[in-house]
Parts: structure tokens; sequence; C-alpha cells
């Protein structure tokens, strides 16, 4: 086979590998069954109507179906909650639901028709009896009725199975309560944004000691209950006063998100007052984009999307739901912002270097490393990571929080399989910068040559911080993955130590040993060799051969998950 021929299909072998962990670690929808029947199949119906034949007309009263016997006589009816439960989100998506009702009008069960969640917790779901049995003997009227903490979640799937209660909710109801976030405000609550409260009367208004109303307490819950951020969805708490509903302030209340995003969003007390002085109206038609809104550094997502359960509060509360809905659909229609637009600058402005005579300019090259130290990596905090690749192949891509940051992805990814050139590390990474700015700092007598044997061992490490990233993400352990690198540490406002002894380490070592962390250290680097193919792109390698290894691991885990 010739050379480019050869090169051809190992790049696209490389591709379908790096495909193949992806899809293995994302929990995507299942797809759609074709034997359903106006979305629900004979055999799911046989588990409440043995002697099912056939499903009949629509229900105009319920929008279900009659479930017919063989002689074409009524047994009871059923309804699907999708579509009107697919943005109801659990852990990490939609299910389809069927509720099944006898002849008498109460509910015989309850059977999951299809679920975009992960498998493990739907089958903590399917495993619980109280859980499954939650409905039985309901009427549609009792079911209508459910609301704010009457239906309690299955330990370890609570996400899951309040998503699922949820959905049947709102398919009979029309509308449902938040049953990820049930408690009811307190006073507690109240003091948090209105620290003279002393009582809270219905609908949420607060009162002093006096009497006097200081305001009235809102929850995001439920409008904002399907707005992931990092993790999870938040519930937001939005204190309100004066005849124009003017916001005084914003607490977070519970969440699923990461606790330590949320703690960097709690922290930041500018984004925490970002609303204040507000009409809850005007807030309604908020873009915040435009109003250069970017969020918190280092919990950018968390952050966005708890400003975005805001705007979910304040467009419920103004009748305008569809207008946001709208605007978060539009992505071509944003701005990017400063900080995106200063990150998509970087990047061209490194691929200019990669594929032109630039970066061997040194005066240029070092200016350019000083700009990664400093403003890629320690103002706007794009580096790239395990966790970053993790998490977006697990719940897709910041499209909208984090353009520039994508782009800087896109080039890492795509540069190497289609033009053969390792572009980030060796010219977009800021910890690869700040390393190249230390080399040969040292008189030559105080540098040290790895022996060829430690060499090798030293090799092993980024393969298996990569195997051992495989395990946590196709699993979903609960591992932070930010702490095997040093890349947190570039927002070392909030970094953990475990990220600054590896950055601080890493550097120093390089100072004895060139490029030491990238050389024996990061696992980013190592898969981004792999999509280069090492600077000999038509060679199969020993990281070709170790890549098929990390796939057969992530189909075994998922297989055996």
């Amino acid at each position: 086979m010739a050379a480019g021929a050869r090169a051809l299909w190992l790049r696209v072998y490389r591709a379908a590998i790096f495909t193949g962990i992806v899809v293995m670690i994302h929990r995507g929808p299942p797809p759609v069954d074709p034997d359903l029947a106006m979305g629900v199949s004979l055999d799911a119906v046989r588990e409440y109507f043995p002697s099912a034949a056939g499903i009949g007309a629509r229900l105009e009263e319920h929008g279900g179906h009659f479930v017919l016997d063989a002689g074409r006589n009524q047994l009871g009816f059923v309804v699907a909650t999708s579509p009107d439960s697919d943005d109801i989100v659990g852990y990490s998506g939609p299910n389809n639901v069927l509720v099944a009702f006898g002849a008498d009008g109460k509910a015989l069960g309850i059977s999951v028709l299809s679920s975009g969640d992960t498998e493990e917790h739907v089958a903590e779901v399917l495993a619980d009896e109280r859980f499954m049995e939650a409905f039985d003997g309901k009427t549609w009227e009792e079911i209508q009725s459910l609301g704010r903490g009457r239906v309690d979640g299955v330990s370890g799937a609570t996400l899951t199975s309040l998503a699922i209660a949820e959905g049947i909710i709102r398919r009979v109801a029309g509308s449902a309560p938040s049953l990820r976030f049930p408690n009811p405000l307190t006073l507690e609550d109240a003091r948090a944004i209105f620290p003279a409260a002393e009582a809270l009367g219905e609908g949420g208004e607060v009162f002093d000691s006096t009497g006097a109303r200081l305001g009235t307490l809102l929850s995001s819950a439920p409008h904002s209950d399907s707005l992931i951020g990092y993790s999870g969805p938040s519930e937001v708490l939005v204190g309100v006063t004066g005849e124009k509903d003017e916001i005084v302030g914003i607490a977070i209340r519970d969440t699923y998100d990461t606790e330590k995003y949320v703690g960097y969003v709690r922290d930041e007390v500018g984004f925490i007052e970002l609303f204040n002085g507000k009409a809850l109206a005007d807030v309604a038609g908020f873009d915040l984009e435009q109003n250069g809104v970017e969020g918190v550094s280092g919990a950018t997502m968390t952050s966005m999307t708890v400003a975005r359960a805001v705007l979910a509060l304040a467009e419920e509360v103004s009748g305008g739901g569809s207008a946001m809905q709208s605007r978060d659909q539009s992505w071509g229609a944003r701005p990017i912002g400063s900080r995106g637009i200063g990150t998509v600058l970087v990047v061209l402005f490194g691929l200019l270097m990669a594929f032109t005579r630039l970066r061997g300019v040194r005066k240029l090259r070092i200016a350019f490393q000083l700009v990664l130290v400093g403003y890629l990596g320690l103002v706007n905090g794009d580096l790239i990571s395990q966790a970053l690749l993790v998490g977006w192949a697990e719940n897709g891509m910041a499209w909208s929080f984090a353009p520039g940051l994508l782009l800087l992805v896109a080039a890492a990814l795509l540069v190497p399989l289609l033009a053969g050139k390792q572009v980030y590390c060796h010219q977009l990474c800021p910890h690869g910068a700040a390393q190249q700015l230390l080399k040969n700092r040292l008189p030559k007598r105080w540098r040290w040559s790895v022996p060829p044997r430690l060499a090798v061992l030293l090799r092993a490490v980024p393969f298996l911080l990569l195997l051992l990233v495989v395990v946590v993400a196709v699993r979903q352990l609960a591992f932070n993955l930010v702490s095997i690198e040093p890349f947190d540490a570039y927002l070392f406002r909030v970094a953990g130590w475990a990220s600054i002894v590896i950055a601080v380490t890493g550097l120093v070592a390089s100072m004895f040993v060139p490029m030491a962390y990238c050389r024996y250290g990061c696992p980013t680097g190592a898969l981004l060799n792999f999509l280069w193919g090492g600077g000999v792109p038509g060679k199969f390698s020993r990281r070709d051969g170790l890549a098929l290894v990390c796939l057969m691991l992530a189909i075994g885990l998922r297989a055996t998950g």
C-alpha cells in the first residue's frame, strides 16, 4: 500500500477509535423502536391487559388510546408521556413512560418505554417497587393533584426517578410541579435574601417583625429544572420588591450540580448581584451575551445556568416562556463576547504560526507564549483537559457558553487528523508554553537526562491515566478528573491543591528535564499525540495499539455496566 493511502487509513482508524470511545461515554437517547404503534407497543400494553388484541382510537378527553380485546371491547386506556416529557431531563436524558388505566379509570401501573438516561439509573428505578407502584390505584384527577413533596425519589437514582414522576404529572395535568426540588420555601430561605425577614406568607410574601411587607421570594423550580449546568440543575431563589418587582437578590438553594463549581458561583459576589435593581419584566427580555454576561471563571457552565434559571423564572412570571426558549436555540444569532473573541484570536494566530514560518521567529514565539500563559491560561482559563473532554462527551458541547473554547478544542482534535500537525500541544497550550519559557534556564550541569529504562516507565504514566479516565467516564464514577492534571491551577483563585501541586511540580521538573510534564505526565497530550500519529502519520505505532486497548476497555465496561 502506498504511503499516502496508508496514512489516510490510519487517520480514519484514529478518528474511529476516538469516536468509539466518545460514543461509549455518551449517554444519548435510545433509537426509536420501529414496532411502536402510536408510541406504545402491544407487548407493553399486555403487561397490564393480558387479553389485549389491539390499540384503539385516540381519546379526545385524555389524549391516550383505548385498549381493545379480540371482540373490540374496551379494557381501559393508556397514555405515553412523550412528547410532553421530552424536555424533562433526568440524570442524562429524557424518558418516555407508559401509564395504563383500567376500565374503572384507576391507574394500573407505569413502565418505561424508552429512556435517554443511564441504564444504571433506570435499572435502579425499575427495581424500586415503592416508586413503580406510587401511581397505582390513582385516578386521572388524583394524579393531577399531586404536588411538591408528594412523590419520593429513588435513592441512588433521584434525578431519573423524579424526572419520570414529573413527566407523568405533566402529561396528566398539562403542567408539573418541581419534583427535583420539592421542599417548600422556609423562613431561612427568605433570610438569605431578606435578612430582616420574620415571617413567610402565602405566595412567598416576606414580612419583617412589624408585619411590614419586605418583598416576595420566588423559586426558579420547576421552570429551570431542565437547565443543566456542569452536571445537573439548580434551584435558584429570587427576591423581588416594589411595584415593579425589582430584584434585590438571588441565591442558589438546592442543586444537583458539582458542589465545587456551585461554591465558586456562591462566592462570586459580583455575579450574585448581577440582576439586582432590575425589574423582573425587564429580565424576561434580558440577553446574557449581549449584556456581556460571561459567567464565573472556573464555573462557566454552572454560573451561566444559574443566570438562565433567573431568566426562566422571569419569563414564566411575565408570561413569555417561549421567548427564552427561542433565544437559547438561536446560537448563531448570539454575540460571541469579548472573552470568546480573545480566545478565537489566540487560536487563529496559533494556527497561523503552526502553518507558516512565523513559528521560527524567536521573539515572536516568546511573545506569543507569554500571551498563552498570561491571557489564555491565567485570564481566560481556556485549557483543554480530560475533565472538559469527558464532560462534553457525556453532556454535549458548550455551543452557547464557550464558543472560543469550542474552537480551541476543534483545532486540537481536527488539525492533527486533517493536516497532520499537533497544533495544540506545540502552539496553543498555556502549560506547554510555560514549560517552553522555562526550558534551558538552568546551567547545563544542573540538567538531568532521564535514564532509558526509567523513561520507558514514565512514558506509561499518561496511558495509565487515560485508562483511569475511560473507567471513570464510562462507569460515571464519583471521581474528580480535574485533580489528575495541572490545568485547573491556572484558575488559581478556585483551583484545588491537587492541580496546583501537579502544575508546580511539572514546571519545576521541566527546568531540569525539558518539557517533563508533557513527555511523562500529560494524558491530554497523549490523546492528541495519538490523533497526530507522533509525527509519522503513515506508521502504525504503539499508541495506535494502546488506543485500541482503551476502546476495548470502554466497550467492555459499557457492556457489563
